[in-house]
């Protein structure tokens, strides 16, 4: 994983950043909602560091095989 990363929102705002293997990313669904919200510390990221949405924007248990996200730019 490297060192930095960005995630961007729909309206193309920066939604999330990853510096010195640190920092929190933001996905989104197509209809604008967030999708995915994942924490990294130490480079590290485990399943209790994602918190998952659904299209309506409630919070959800993680789907058995995550869905493919977009890589983040960086």
């Amino acid at each position: 994983f490297p060192a930095s990363k960005i995630t961007y929102a729909p309206d193309g705002t920066e939604s999330g950043r990853v510096e010195n293997d640190m920092g929190t990313l933001i996905y989104y669904h197509p209809n604008g909602n967030k999708k995915l919200e994942e924490t990294y510390e130490g480079n590290i990221l485990s399943p209790s560091k994602q918190v998952w949405f659904d299209e309506n924007g409630l919070q959800i248990d993680p789907p058995p095989t995550p869905p493919p996200l977009a890589p983040p730019e960086g």
